[in-house]
């Protein structure tokens, strides 16, 4: 498809047809959304965008019904929802307002580097593709629309450039109507007077300058520009105006992303400006294209083939701006000579590389004034408008840094564009901090809370794990490295099969311009996913080795990089350089200072030049180098002998951290400890690492201590990882650590071997004091089930008496009644459970409480209250991160949205569920998700979709606990109603959907729970009423029974024992649970075999039965199904 707005909006089909897409608010939608393709628009946005300050009520609803209508036009998977916006997933190359972006950029890239008819025939591509005004079906979008116009404008004048510098091409009737347009633009007169001057027309060329030189003075009061000045001198002088000098090196390469930097340096302010940053971060590229979009005539110097200072004087502290000053102050009328502050070099050494790069000679009469390189500068810019670009400052910095406050001071009409890993330290200075390019996030944006869809509307496509490959080349990072492979592989380009791989590169990479460079070069040799996995196992210093023959040294490899920058440091900068490389996750000053302790006397003051240095950079209190950078000093690090000692001090200060963290996140304020504890999740996960293997008792203090924020952040799966390795080395628990053994085991399932379950159902049995951390006991009965703990007060006391230990107990009983068959006892005591944790402000407990009072309400069918409670838990966990807790509320919340008829909404929260666990690592949710998906597939008629997801679901329930396997249960009972699960599933036992189903009633009944034996005898209703060959009739949903042969008396027993059962799962269970849909199912096929009259008789009396006469008939069952098998 192609889209336009260049113009009245326009969409065609793959084939060129015109596709409508409805009115003016469905188009100024589309508009939006094309103008942002490939990336999150918010609905706030598009409602600005439409309605402008005040938009009318319902406007998020509008929002909504507007995005239906285009996803009919567009077709399915267009338009996707993703976290609180919408996103329109089609190439942005495919809309022509980014082609004209791209095209007249690389006109003016041409234009630039002198090639003057390829820059003409770009740009004149990228003025075609304008049919009109921009965006004019977008009412409130004057500011887009506006800059649109600027660039077509800026476009325009580029194309005149270049065409006036072409042979026998003069556009002056083009340029008139520009001028004409828009009078006050200097560069469009200035270039009509060449345009008319070169066509012979001298007198039209002077009239056009004093028409201009009268608007100005009359409207703004102003004289002409230099440029406007030079082309009216040219004429009068009978001499065509040359162009501009552009002395600027050609470059080979597109430039890539960086337009927010492009519009800082082109902004108004400073005369200097200095680009900062760490090596192959793209500094010289930038300013190269900032100058090469600047009218002014621009001149580059690069000071890189100048040597670096004396070893003697490399220790010599960085010059401040008093230092920069002093040395300015201290020259002689003639100059300085070699002065110290300046560096080995002086500033005459720089002042002629400048010299050289403006083309002035040395030879020639000179005054002895003009005899110093720095005075014949400040007389050759004295009077010119010109831009220097001043690269690679860094190693010559004091002498750098004094040349510019000379020039500065004695040319008013100068600009200064410098380059280097530090600031030049002169008042006036403007910085412009480079970081690296955009990369995509390591996850996928978080998943929306927002409340069921309204019944009937259509519900928004659930967001996906991964990340498509247009919205992956919507960051710069990926779109060099699709850039830079292309040149080396024609064919290549970023595609759904390898954009993880591609993804990977760059974020290992930092984002960093060169190291992604030099990836995409080893394309020559290896294949993206090649280069993906060398990159982790051999590490970028060794597979980035080989760059541009012609480039500098030190950009041919990314370890000559990184060299360059620790070669300027001073003793005592690498020695807190090399120790910061433990942070794995950046480091607050107090932890600095806590564990590089005596690197330095002033480590703030230290780390503050390594901030300016660019090897450590600074964001809101912390303090961070670049994974390149960081694995470089590590690499010092060990070589100083400093690593093991270093590595202590870091282990030890973020075991303090956990400890004191632990109890405030079962507190109100646990939200400002876990964003804490997430920014430094890196650095405790480092420490825990190094504390397995050098010092296991600790590591088993910080499995406990990290245990709550682990659960409530999504961590478990990482957790586990570690909590596995460090039960290798641990052997029996140390005395008094007993209880964090049991943590550990918790953590490493499935992966714990049976000698740790041993132990650990050794001590958790013969409990006789309090638990130290109460969340074991909550870890515990989630994965162990129940009876876990003993039930009631003593159970209660065994958790220990603070108030959060308190409303976990009554927690834990309140489900335990709840799931044994006593759902009215349950619900008052959630309630109160409810009023302890909001007394707390913990969110956690609220969103417990409030996920299994919702559960209630959906037994009974009360579909209005238990919204409002899902609602408000989902919005809890999400302020949490609780991914975990995430996915089985959206799993329970879709399992009532099928009951209550909502198969669309009950839809999306599956797939919500399975991302949300998918992203946790560890959950039963992607079971429950994938049968909740299969079952919907099955209703729908897809019997193929549908038993591929039971399948999968299968296989992922193997293991984990408790909770897995009662939903592997719920899987097996799925299988058993669908045509070739059997065969598929069964195991190659025989006997089609009887193995299955009891497969599913052993592992229900092997819980002593009430609501998990309801679940088997609804199983066995459905068991005996099946037939003998396992085939499953479409209308009812459970296996056929007319295939049985059954005489009609056999018929009536079977319906009568069919109700008897569902009867038992009521009672099992303490309710009749509202529109389950299976139920519902083997009522009627019982109901049609017994009659009406047997069906009511045989329920009323099934639930009526105590708890061991239901177990009487659950084993009856058993019997029965064995007998219709023969």
């Amino acid at each position: 498809m192609r889209f336009g707005v260049l113009g009245p909006l326009e969409v065609r089909g793959p084939g060129g047809e015109l596709i409508p897409v409805g009115g003016p608010r469905p188009r100024a939608l589309l508009v939006m959304l094309l103008l942002n393709a490939g990336q999150v628009v918010g609905v706030e946005a598009l409602i600005d965008g439409q309605y402008g300050e005040d938009p009318p009520a319902g406007a998020a609803n509008a929002v909504q019904a507007q995005v239906s209508r285009l996803r009919r036009a567009l077709g399915a998977g267009q338009i996707e929802f993703r976290g609180g916006g919408y996103l329109l997933a089609v190439d942005p190359g495919t809309v022509d307002a980014h082609r004209f972006e791209r095209l007249a950029r690389q006109g003016r890239e041409l234009l630039s580097a002198g090639r003057f008819e390829a820059a003409a025939g770009t740009l004149r591509q990228a003025l075609g593709l304008w049919r009109g005004p921009a965006l004019p079906d977008l009412p409130f979008g004057q500011a887009q629309a506006a800059r649109l116009e600027e660039l077509r404008l800026t476009a325009g004048e580029d194309l005149a450039e270049a065409e006036l510098a072409l042979p026998g091409s003069a556009p002056v009737a083009e340029l008139r109507r520009l001028v004409s347009a828009h009078p006050l633009r200097e560069r469009l007169r200035a270039q009509l007077m060449r345009a008319l001057h070169a066509a012979g027309r001298q007198a039209e060329a002077l009239a056009a300058f004093e028409e201009g030189r009268r608007l100005l003075a009359d409207e703004l009061g102003a004289d002409p520009s230099p440029e406007l000045a030079a082309a009216h001198l040219a004429v009068l002088r009978a001499e065509p105006p040359a162009p501009a000098p552009r002395r600027l090196p050609a470059q080979l390469t597109s430039f890539v992303g960086r337009e927010h930097d492009l519009a800082l340096l082109a902004s108004p302010g400073s005369r200097l400006r200095t680009i900062v940053g760490p090596g192959g971060i793209g500094k010289t590229r930038l300013a190269i294209e900032a100058a090469a979009r600047d009218s002014r005539e621009t001149y580059f110097a690069d000071l890189s083939p100048l040597p670096p200072p004396k070893a003697q004087d490399s220790a010599a502290p960085r010059p401040t701006p008093t230092d920069a000053e002093a040395a300015w102050d201290a020259l002689p009328p003639t100059g300085v000579e070699g002065s110290a502050a300046a560096g080995s070099y002086g500033v005459e050494q720089v002042a002629r590389v400048v010299l050289g790069a403006l083309g002035v000679r040395e030879g020639g009469l000179r005054t002895p004034q003009l005899r110093d390189p720095v005075q014949r500068l400040v007389s050759a810019l004295a009077e010119r408008d010109t831009v220097i670009v001043l690269d690679n400052c860094e190693h010559l910095i004091a002498s750098a840094a004094a040349l510019v406050r000379t020039l500065l001071a004695e040319c008013p009409r100068l600009c200064v564009l410098a380059t280097s890993r530090e600031p030049l330290g002169i008042t006036g200075e403007a910085l412009v901090p480079l970081t690296p390019l955009a990369i995509p996030p390591p996850e996928p944006p978080g998943l929306p809370t927002e409340g069921i869809p309204p019944s009937g509307s259509p519900a928004a496509k659930a967001p996906t794990v991964g990340m498509s490959a247009v919205q992956a080349l919507g960051y710069p990072a990926v779109r060099l490295f699709a850039d830079r492979a292309a040149a080396v592989r024609p064919a290549f380009e970023v595609r759904q099969d390898n954009v993880d791989a591609v993804v990977r590169i760059c974020a290992t990479l930092d984002g960093l311009p060169l190291a992604i460079e030099l990836a995409a070069a080893r394309l020559r040799s290896f294949d993206v996913a090649e280069i993906a996995a060398r990159l982790a196992e051999h590490g970028r210093f060794r597979l980035l080795s080989r760059g541009d023959r012609t480039g500098a040294a030190r950009h041919r490899a990314l370890r000559a990089v990184v060299e360059w920058s620790w070669d300027l440091l001073t003793p005592e900068e690498q020695t807190l350089a090399r120790r910061f490389a433990v942070f794995t996750a950046g480091a607050t000053i107090a932890a600095v200072e806590a564990v590089c302790e005596r690197a330095t006397d002033d480590v703030a003051g230290v780390l503050a030049d390594l901030v300016d240095k660019s090897l450590v950079g600074v964001d809101g209190g912390r303090y961070r180098m670049l994974e390149t950078i960081r694995l470089f000093c590590a690499e010092r690090l060990a070589e100083a002998g400093e690593e093991d000692g270093v590595r202590g001090r870091h282990a030890r200060w973020y075991e303090g951290l956990a400890r004191r963290a632990d109890p405030w996140l079962r507190r109100g304020e646990q939200l400002g400890w876990l964003a804490l504890l997430t920014a430094e999740h890196g650095n405790l996960m480092a420490a825990l690492r190094w504390a397995v293997r050098h010092d296991p008792e600790a590591a088993l203090r910080m499995v406990t201590e990290l245990a709550t924020c682990w659960w409530l952040s999504g961590r478990q799966s990482q957790a586990g990882d570690v909590a596995a390795e460090l039960l290798k080395v641990t052997g029996a628990p140390f005395p008094g650590l007993e209880e964090a053994y049991v943590m550990c085991v918790l953590h490493a399932v499935p992966r714990a071997a049976p000698e740790h379950w041993a132990r650990a159902e050794a001590y958790m049995s013969g409990l006789e004091r309090p638990l130290r951390h109460p969340f074991t006991a909550a870890l515990w009965g989630m994965t162990v089930g129940p009876p876990a703990l003993p039930v009631g007060p003593e159970r209660d006391g065994m958790l220990g008496s603070d108030p959060w230990s308190v409303a976990l107990g009554r927690l834990s009983r309140a489900l335990l009644r709840l799931l044994d068959g006593e759902p009215a006892e349950a619900e008052v005591e959630l309630e109160e459970v409810l009023a302890r944790f909001r007394a707390l402000g913990e969110r956690w407990g609220i969103a417990q409480a409030l996920d299994w009072l919702a559960v209630i309400a959906s037994w009974r069918g009360e579909w209005d209250r238990c919204r409002v409670l899902w609602r408000e838990a989902l919005e809890l966990l999400d302020e949490l991160g609780a991914l975990e807790e995430t996915a089985d509320v959206l799993a329970r919340r879709g399992e009532a949205l099928v009951r209550a008829g909502e198969l669309a909404a009950a839809s999306v929260d599956f797939r919500r569920a399975g991302e949300a666990a998918a992203r946790a690592g560890r959950s039963q949710a992607p079971v429950m998700a994938g049968l909740g998906l299969g079952e919907l597939a099955w209703a729908a008629g897809d019997s193929a979709e549908a038993l591929m997801r039971l399948e999968a679901a299968l296989a992922a329930a193997q293991g984990g606990g408790f909770g897995a396997q009662q939903a592997q249960a719920h899987v097996l009972a799925a299988l058993a109603r669908l045509p070739g699960g059997s065969g598929r599933a069964g195991g190659g036992q025989g006997g089609g959907a009887w193995v299955l189903y009891e497969r599913a009633v052993a592992a229900a009944c092997r819980s002593p729970l009430g609501s998990d034996l309801a679940d088997a005898a609804e199983w066995q209703a459905e068991a005996v009423l099946a037939g003998l060959d396992g085939d499953t009739d479409r209308r009812t949903g459970i296996p056929a029974p007319a295939r049985t042969h059954r005489s009609t008396a056999a018929s009536a027993v079977a319906g009568r024992r069919g109700a008897l059962l569902l009867g038992v799962a009521v009672a099992l269970r303490g309710v009749a649970v509202a529109g389950d849909p299976h139920v519902a199912r083997t009522a009627e096929a019982a109901r049609r075999q017994a009659g009406a009259e047997g069906f009511a008789v045989a329920f009323a009396r099934g639930a009526r039965a105590g708890r061991e006469e239901a177990l009487t008939v659950l084993d009856q069952a058993r019997a029965w199904v064995s007998a219709d098998r023969g």
